[in-house]
């Protein structure tokens, strides 16, 4: 991407609807473009999905600051 790579730098955007969950980063001073990394067509959203979701994109890894949709 051309730029350092600082989590503190990043927040999680975790959207949900009846059709789908969506993952993204969000850059907090809006410097740089939206990143998505993770997108299901089949999970909904309750905790066991949650978990695994967070899991694969190796959330402990990278602790990003979680914001999300008011349901969320």
């Amino acid at each position: 991407m051309g730029c350092k790579y600082v989590s503190e730098e990043w927040r999680l955007f975790i959207y949900s609807s009846k059709r789908s969950l969506k993952c993204v980063l969000l850059n907090h001073v809006n410097q740089l473009a939206t990143i998505p990394i993770g997108h299901s067509i089949t999970l909904k959203e309750t905790y066991e999905p949650m978990t695994l979701f967070l899991q694969k994109i190796k959330y402990t890894d990278h602790l990003w600051t979680v914001c999300g949709h008011l349901k969320v």
